[in-house]
């Protein structure tokens, strides 16, 4: 597996777009470009009929030329084209299909292999069928093919980690790209993801246990799933409660004020934070966890010089 040549199909800009607003254009070309300093230089892209006449609103001949246009910048370059072709058993495979795909080939057939167009045939309504003898375009041998091919949409970030698992390395992917995307869609686009989605929720390496953020502010390996601050830019973070303790309080602390190594600072130093957290439930009854804005003005309370240095920086 590990030498196998490996992709990852993304489909934001179609089926990610079917479930929510559409993008604005700024949007799509800042989460495109984000998309492609995650996985490096390697293009996907779409045709079908229908999108052509009842989407796009072009002809024919202006929808394979603007598709050709793209393929020719990315062969400019230096990109591999990856061209996906969508609801292909339901289109003019002799009269547009065929003559399409023969161009495509035609602009890399002097292209070393590595640069070779690579065409992918998507059957996306599921009209295809295993017969060999069913008329066009609805032959497919081998319909196990679409069932490898067409099994779903995972999270992006989800198929990344699972084809670093399979490759066994990072192979060029930059995963801090992922959190920048958190932020981005939160910030800007307004889109708040669930807080314990994996790798991209904000308390999805997050502890509520104190004995577990003891064990984090001693030896992370114990406690982290892997190193999510070097991979993800996500240090771990704990939820603040009467069960959190004082290592609970100082990793969060410690944590928002970005200090490392000898510059963390001790449980002696949170104690009046610490104690603020335990009236807020002995005395005062609370139920819920203490919000980050809620330990943020604690902070800048008991830890003014810390916080006015955080801020500044």
């Amino acid at each position: 597996m590990t030498t196998r040549d490996i992709h990852i199909t993304d489909t934001t800009f179609r089926d990610g777009q079917q479930a929510r607003p559409p993008y604005k254009k700024e949007q799509m070309v800042k989460l495109f470009e984000m998309m492609s300093r995650l996985g490096g230089p390697h293009g996907v892209i779409s045709s079908s009929d229908y999108h052509i006449f009842h989407k796009q609103n072009q002809t024919r001949q202006q929808a394979m030329d603007q598709y050709v246009g793209v393929v020719e910048a990315a062969l400019e370059a230096g990109i591999r084209p990856r061209c996906h072709l969508e609801d292909v058993t339901r289109a003019d495979l002799p009269g547009f299909v065929l003559p399409f795909v023969q161009k495509l080939e035609r602009l890399t057939e002097n292209q070393p292999e590595t640069m070779k167009v690579k065409i992918r045939l998507c059957d996306t309504m599921g009209f295809g069928l295993s017969y060999p003898n069913c008329a066009e375009p609805r032959s497919i041998p081998k319909l196990i093919w679409r069932l490898r091919n067409e099994c779903g949409n995972p999270p992006l970030e989800a198929a990344v980690v699972e084809y670093i698992g399979m490759k066994g390395s990072l192979n060029g992917i930059d995963l801090r790209v992922v959190t920048e995307m958190v932020e981005y869609y939160e910030k800007v686009i307004g889109t708040h993801l669930a807080p314990n989605y994996p790798f991209v929720g904000k308390d999805f390496n997050t502890t509520r246990a104190g004995i577990h953020a003891g064990g984090l502010r001693k030896f992370e390996q114990i406690y982290n799933i892997f190193d999510t601050t070097a991979l993800l830019n996500r240090p771990p973070r704990v939820s603040i409660t009467d069960k959190s303790g004082t290592d609970g309080v100082a990793l969060w602390v410690n944590e928002f004020l970005g200090l490392k190594g000898d510059d963390r600072l001790t449980v002696m130093k949170v104690a009046k934070i610490q104690r603020w957290v335990m009236d807020q439930y002995e005395i005062g009854g609370r139920m819920s966890s203490i919000t980050d804005e809620e330990l943020e003005e604690q902070v800048k309370l008991t830890l003014p010089d810390y916080y006015a240095k955080r801020v500044r920086t």
